[in-house]
């Protein structure tokens, strides 16, 4: 693309395919811990894919043009300053992102609320759609690093250049747009599960406003906090928080495998179900058996 003072070389076919050779372990590691976690009550093979499918295609089209358009309104506004790219990643993309992240859980909602009834069900769908965006998100972001590599001669070795990219945002930084657009999950899964009618409309508003918040942060870190202070917010600030919502789904995971057994036992009084049944189904192992 011709710009003011050279041409910026477009991505290719080569460079998506190796990108999303980088992209796809991360995708799987994180795709198989979501679905892990609601085992006890699993959703379709459809809802799955309908959520992790709008995470990678339309919620990042809509990110993608959305963040554009507001990102030239901001480098007007700049006048030339420079500073019109990290205002819109902090003040902008946020809350762009996570609502378009978050629209297929509210879609599902809405057309199949007597399914999701649990906290680790909504978990699960906002992790999955997340994870989808950060699939194609990371994919165009190593494609541009590995054209831009290729096409300069003064970046060095391209692939240990790629190769901390891809430690940076595949491993390090993973757990990101999951956990943010859990918060928002988590909100409408009290939302759901709640009879007040100010409960159903301020829990998920809530959730989605934290979601917003902290992917606010994260973007605030990454783009202006000095890389010396950002190791250390990362390990007393992000790895603390992503410890403890896993603590949370481990709880609820063993809080579902006791009321499941307690329900069963119940059906074993009656006469209804053999009387192994409890904890054939009420352990994750013997589930997954």
């Amino acid at each position: 693309r011709q710009v003011q003072g050279g041409v910026v070389p477009g991505l290719n076919w080569d460079a998506l395919t190796d990108a999303a050779s980088y992209a796809w372990p991360t995708l799987a590691v994180w795709s198989v811990l979501f679905l892990l976690a609601d085992r006890y009550r699993p959703q379709r093979l459809l809802v799955w894919f309908l959520t992790l499918g709008w995470g990678g295609a339309v919620a990042t089209f809509l990110s993608l043009h959305a963040n554009s358009w507001a990102a030239e309104k901001l480098a007007i506004a700049d006048d030339g300053q420079g500073t019109s790219g990290a205002r819109a990643a902090i003040y902008v993309a946020p809350f762009v992102e996570e609502a378009a992240k978050a629209t297929v859980l509210f879609l599902l909602a809405v057309v199949a609320r007597r399914r999701l009834t649990s906290k680790l069900t909504m978990l699960s769908l906002a992790g999955l759609s997340a994870l989808g965006f950060a699939f194609t998100e990371n994919i165009i972001y190593y494609a541009r690093a590995i054209v831009y590599g290729s096409t300069q001669l003064n970046t060095g070795d391209l692939q240990q250049a790629v190769g901390s990219l891809v430690f940076l945002r595949g491993v390090m930084t993973s757990f990101g747009h999951p956990l943010f657009t859990a918060m928002t999950g988590l909100g409408l899964a009290v939302g759901l599960g709640s009879r007040s009618k100010i409960v159903r409309v301020v829990a998920p508003l809530a959730g989605f406003l934290l979601a917003a918040f902290l992917h606010m942060v994260f973007n605030t870190v990454a783009s202006i906090v000095p890389q010396s202070s950002q190791l250390l917010m990362y390990f007393t600030i992000a790895v603390p928080l992503v410890l403890g919502v896993a603590g949370f789904a481990v709880s609820q995971v063993f809080r579902e495998r006791k009321l499941i057994g307690e329900r069963l036992t119940d059906y074993v009084r009656m006469g209804w179900l053999p009387a192994d049944y409890p904890r054939r189904f009420s352990r994750l192992w013997q589930r997954l058996r």
